[in-house]
């Protein structure tokens, strides 16, 4: 295209030569001569072949383009039941959880209801005590035995309750002296009721063992 429009151009600047030097017959004869038309016509021909090559390589990156959009298309609603297939695997998953969780609840409740009915009507006052010597359940036998409801048991030393000897040790220690409490022991000891008065007691002490100790 470039070369023909360079022909072009030296035609016109021949043309314009001979009007200047020659007159106008010897233009007229130039431009009669077709010479200029037949270049004209074959500018033409490439300038079309050249809208032809990019309207072709427009539509191939067209197609390529909207390939590419059928594609991530796929590709999303693909992810899309992907996802929805995790969510309802997951919500499956969750709603199992939650009614196992809610059976072992169940059981656990009548678990506890159960040991609860044994300890109360245990003849034997039960006590369950941290490692710091504080209350933690007592059963209906001890609630009479040291003559206070549970309320004014719970969450107080046992040493309010029993006289144990307080050499500045630790609770357990003063508990146990020098015997094994995981093998179970027996005490005797002084208790005190909530009038004041004292009455002797025969303890068998021993450890419960708990996830956190």
């Amino acid at each position: 295209l470039v070369a023909l429009i360079e022909r072009k151009q030296g035609t016109m600047a021949e043309g314009i030569r001979l009007r200047r030097d020659e007159g106008p017959d010897a233009a007229r004869t130039l431009v009669s001569s077709g010479q200029g038309k037949v270049i004209m016509d074959q500018i033409r021909a490439v300038t079309g072949e050249l809208q032809a090559a990019d309207k072709a390589a427009l539509e191939r990156r067209i197609a390529a383009n909207d390939a590419l959009t059928k594609r991530t298309e796929r590709l999303t609603q693909t992810l899309f039941v992907v996802l929805v297939v995790f969510l309802l695997a997951a919500f499956l998953l969750l709603s199992r959880q939650i009614r196992a969780r809610q059976q072992l609840f169940v059981v656990a409740q009548a678990t506890a209801g159960r040991l609860d009915a044994i300890l109360d009507n245990a003849q034997d006052a039960i006590v369950t005590l941290n490692p710091s010597g504080t209350i933690e359940t007592v059963n209906k036998a001890a609630e009479e035995m040291f003559g206070l409801p549970r309320e004014g048991l719970l969450r107080k030393a046992l040493a309010q309750f029993v006289d144990l000897p307080d050499r500045g040790e630790l609770f357990i220690r003063q508990l146990s002296g020098s015997d094994d409490l995981s093998k179970g022991v027996l005490r005797e000891m002084t208790g005190r009721r909530a009038d004041g008065t004292t009455f002797p007691i025969e303890a068998s002490i021993g450890l419960v063992r708990l996830p956190e100790g």
